[in-house]
Formats: C-alpha cells, sequence, structure tokens
C-alpha cells in the first residue's frame, strides 16, 4: 500500500508513544516490517533530512516514465467497449500497449472483465464521460459527511477532486437544495435546443442509406420539416453517440436493422425452421405480390404434370399385371413398394443434411481490425 511521508511520519510518531504495533498496522493497512523499517530509518537519517528518507523509492501514478497519455487510455476503454468479448491480452495488442497497462487502465474503471464491461455498456453505452445527475451528487456529499475519504469517492464517481469540492461548496452555499447542483450548461435533453424525436429520425436515415454524411442528413431533415431541426454538428453528436460515425458502423447497423425488420415478413409467409428462418432472413427479401401469383401458378402446373405422370403409371402398371402370373405380380408390387418407402425415407433424411450444409456454409467467423472493429466473414 502506497502512503505519502507525512502519513508514514504520523505512524512513527504514534509507534514512539507507545501505541501497539499492531494496532497501528491494522489501522492503517500494513505490515509490521514496513513500519519498523520506516522507524529505523527515520530515527538513524540526520536531522536536517529525516523526511525525505521516509519518501517512498518507487515512482508511481503520474510521475512514472512508463505513464499512458490520456489519448491511449481512452482508446484502450473504447476498444473494451466497443468488444466486450474482448479477453485483456487482445485489448493490449489492439491498443499497442502492455498486458500490465492495459489491465491497470481498465481496472480503475471496472472493465476488465467481460462482466463489468457489458454492464457498463448497458448502462452507459460506448460513453467514456458519464454525467452524475443531481440525485447521484447528492448521495456522494452523504457518504463524504459520514466520514468516506474524498479520494474513494471521486474515484468510484469517476470526477476531479477539484470537481467535487466546487460541486460541495456549491451546494452548501444553496442551503443543501437539489437546484445548486444543475449544471450551468445543460446537454442532452435539458438543452434548449433539443429536439423531441431527432434521434429517431437520424437513426432511420442512417438504416436507409448508411452513405449519407452528417451535412446531408441535416438537409434531408430540413427539407422533411420544413424548418432547421439539427446542424450537421447535432447530427454528427447523435451518430457518435450511438456508436455510427463511421460508414462501416453505419453500414453494419442498416445490416442489422433491416434484418431485424424481415424477420416477422418472412416467418409469417414461410413456416421454416428457427435456425433455417434465422439464416434466410439476413439475405432474403421479403416475397412480392407477384412473387407469390407465379409461386400458385407453378404449384398448379407441377400438381397437374405430376396427376398426369401418376395416372399414365397406374394404367400401364394396371395393364401389366393382367399379362403376367401371380408370382411376378407378388414380386412387383414388393419392388415397388420398397422403392416408395426407400424414396420416402431419402427425402425425409435429406433435410438434415441440407440443413447441416446450409449452416456450414453461412456460419461467420470474426475479424478483428486494429481499432477494435469486428468484421464478418463467411466460412466458404
Amino acid at each position: 500500500m502506497h502512503l505519502p511521508r507525512g502519513k508514514k511520519l504520523k505512524l512513527v510518531k504514534r509507534l514512539g508513544k507507545g501505541v501497539s504495533a499492531s494496532q497501528i498496522c491494522r489501522q492503517a493497512g500494513i505490515c509490521r516490517a514496513s513500519l519498523y523499517r520506516w522507524k529505523n530509518h527515520y530515527e538513524n537519517s540526520p536531522s536536517v533530512n529525516k523526511l525525505s528518507v521516509l519518501s517512498s523509492q518507487y515512482v508511481r501514478g503520474q510521475k512514472h516514465w512508463k505513464k499512458l497519455s490520456v489519448k491511449k487510455e481512452q482508446q484502450i476503454r473504447k476498444i473494451a467497449l466497443r468488444n466486450p468479448a474482448l479477453s485483456v491480452a487482445k485489448i493490449a495488442v489492439l491498443a499497442g500497449v502492455s498486458l500490465s497497462g492495459a489491465w491497470s487502465v481498465l481496472k480503475n474503471k471496472d472493465l476488465h472483465k467481460r462482466e463489468g464491461r457489458e454492464r457498463y455498456q448497458r448502462r452507459y453505452g460506448e460513453r467514456l464521460i458519464v454525467p452524475l445527475t443531481p440525485d447521484q451528487r447528492v448521495e456522494m456529499f452523504r457518504r463524504f459527511d459520514a466520514g468516506e475519504s474524498v479520494r474513494d469517492l471521486c474515484k468510484q464517481f469517476d470526477i476531479s477532486r477539484t470537481t467535487f469540492y466546487k460541486w460541495i461548496n456549491l451546494y452548501r452555499k444553496g442551503k443543501n437544495t437539489d437546484k445548486s447542483l444543475i449544471d450551468r450548461r445543460p446537454a442532452g435533453k435539458i438543452h434548449y435546443k433539443y429536439v423531441p424525436g431527432a434521434e429517431q429520425l437520424v437513426l432511420a436515415l442512417v438504416a436507409h442509406d448508411p452513405g449519407l454524411s452528417p451535412i446531408q442528413i441535416s438537409k434531408i431533415l430540413k427539407e422533411y420539416a420544413q424548418q432547421h431541426l439539427v446542424s450537421q454538428f447535432g447530427v454528427y453528436t447523435i451518430l457518435k453517440r450511438y456508436g455510427l460515425n463511421t460508414y462501416q458502423q453505419r453500414f453494419e447497423y442498416a445490416n442489422r436493422t433491416i434484418a431485424s425488420e424481415l424477420i416477422p415478413v418472412v416467418t409469417q409467409q414461410w413456416k421454416l425452421p428457427a435456425i433455417l428462418r434465422n439464416i434466410f432472413t439476413s439475405f432474403i427479401p421479403p416475397p412480392s405480390r407477384s412473387y407469390l401469383i407465379s409461386r400458385f401458378l407453378f404449384l398448379v402446373v407441377l400438381f397437374s404434370i405430376s396427376f398426369f405422370f401418376a395416372f399414365l403409371s397406374i394404367a400401364s402398371v394396371q395393364r401389366t399385371l393382367q399379362t403376367l402370373p401371380l408370382a411376378n405380380i407378388v414380386g412387383l408390387s414388393f419392388a415397388l413398394m420398397s422403392l416408395l418407402f426407400g424414396t420416402i425415407f431419402f427425402l425425409y433424411s435429406l433435410k438434415y443434411y441440407l440443413t447441416i450444409g446450409i449452416v456450414l456454409s453461412f456460419s461467420r467467423k470474426s475479424h478483428l481490425t486494429s481499432d477494435g472493429v469486428s468484421q464478418h466473414k463467411s466460412f466458404l
């Protein structure tokens, strides 16, 4: 456990006043060997340099020469939130950092495990900075008044000490009212330029045509509403909030949206098993009316031809049976029955082979690019 030298000096002085070493170590969370080592270094050092000997010999945190930049830490968290199933080792390779460095960055935000990344993604999406609500700030102040340290609170709520003290001073000057905790710069739904339903319109346009740029989307919305709804910067902010600021991401979102909209239509027309329906609906469009009519005519013609050939076959078999002896008739009957049951069994087994073939041919294999975005490639 890393302690500042002032804290170490207080522990050493308490030990010199007669307080038991076990009690001091238990309260400070250190071992007895460290406490006695600090005591010996402090007592044996010159009087002009006593406090400096208690300084830590290991450089940690922001002063470490291997400290990652803020931009690199954000890149590590973005890769982890885009692909929660990735391991920490894979995230480190994609970000170009060491395994311990990536693990430390993710551990600081409780993102070092897949469950933590999925829980964070469900609550906040891919946003790295999450604003605190007034209720969360009041809860933080109450925990501070109950004796919890500022360091632990700032680490848990992901804010700086400067921000914490600024909020708590405003809260106390405002006589402990929630109005004093409202942001001076409103954002999101409380912003005065917020347009209800604008996000749904932008997402619908992206699903319809993922090649549209933020400028084009803003112009289309202006023509649609006959007034200025969202600027190109606002469109870009919405796209970035949902992780759609690149063409590849918008293209994948459009494919997912179209596939989800086609599932009930295709399910209603074709009664397929679930495993086949999930495969077919990803690339088969909904059947049109002309297709259904042509399908019906094809089935009528096929049934007529089958009935005609069946009638000819029965007539020929009846004529053959009239000219053959009884033994040949019995043998021919067993042969026809065997052929019939064999054909039925073959057709019944054929669907399993077709299912296996379709599943293997359309199975997906995941590939990851350098920025952590997953791409899919056909198995064949």
